[in-house]
């Protein structure tokens, strides 16, 4: 998969990428304070996130998702390596991010706990002001809004993916967020990411796997909880050669909200 590199890549290149530790609230708790040694670090629901919606996880805008980058002391020509502390969790969606902005970057399989079996170190995290070089264009892609989610599920050509578990799509398990509706999209099909991983790490046939639930290449829009997990989908499916690919960036945080609130046809 050409999108990430092992743990044993990354000591013999250290010296030539910048990593970035990307945390989540949901699965990094406070004491999470250390890291690979050197990694740029980003929370995604501090700074991360567009706080100006009440959804988890949002899209900066362009400018915003600069001046963070350029916080971080991320350069024009730095080679970017993103890893999380689950192994492959976080990381996707700030690889997606980027990837959104034209920023190429790759993901550390197996993160963290891959790089401490290996035996190599770990240091406290520093946040040391930087000041970067990198730009962001004015339009970024890979993403929908609930606009676009309605005409996905209406557009036949078009696959909407749940990353969720199957429990949390057929509603019979409580979605972790209160207030917010149990089920499905109409229409949506379900792939929950942790068929796609091993162990904290991307199988090996995870495209394969992808493309036996989804079939060939067609549009895809992919969705989860809070928009984090839609990522995990997002990088499998350009490894297996889809090229349409949006995330709904609200999920069911928003859809579940909603159809709540205001259910939805």
């Amino acid at each position: 998969m050409d999108a990430l590199v092992s743990v044993e890549w990354l000591a013999a290149h250290r010296n030539d990428v910048v990593l970035i530790d990307v945390l989540c609230g949901q699965v990094d708790p406070d004491t999470r304070s250390q890291g690979i040694p050197g990694a740029r670090v980003i929370s995604l629901d501090a700074e991360g996130s567009d706080h100006a919606t009440s959804f988890p996880h949002t899209m900066l805008s362009p400018q915003a998702f600069q001046d963070v980058l350029q916080g971080m002391g991320i350069g024009r020509n730095d080679n970017l390596v993103c890893y999380d502390g689950q192994g492959i969790f976080s990381a996707p969606r700030m690889w997606w991010m980027l990837r959104s902005a034209g920023i190429p970057a790759k993901v550390l399989n197996g993160g963290l706990p891959a790089w401490q079996a290996a035996g190599f170190p770990v240091a406290p995290h520093t946040r040391l002001p930087g000041d970067g070089t990198i730009t962001v264009p004015d339009q970024l892609t890979g993403w929908t809004n609930m606009d676009g989610i309605t005409q996905a599920l209406n557009d036949p050509t078009t696959t909407v993916l749940d990353a969720r578990s199957k429990e949390r799509f057929h509603g019979e398990a409580p979605e972790p967020r209160p207030g917010l509706a149990c089920g499905h999209m109409p229409g949506a099909k379900n792939l929950p990411y942790t068929l796609l991983l091993d162990h904290g790490h991307y199988r090996p046939d995870a495209p394969a796997i992808f493309r036996q639930h989804i079939g060939d290449p067609h549009p895809l829009v992919t969705t989860c909880g809070s928009g984090v997990t839609a990522c995990i989908l997002a990088l499998a499916a350009t490894e297996a050669g889809y090229t349409d690919v949006k995330v709904y960036d609200g999920s069911w945080a928003e859809w579940g909200l909603e159809s709540l609130c205001n259910p939805i046809a």
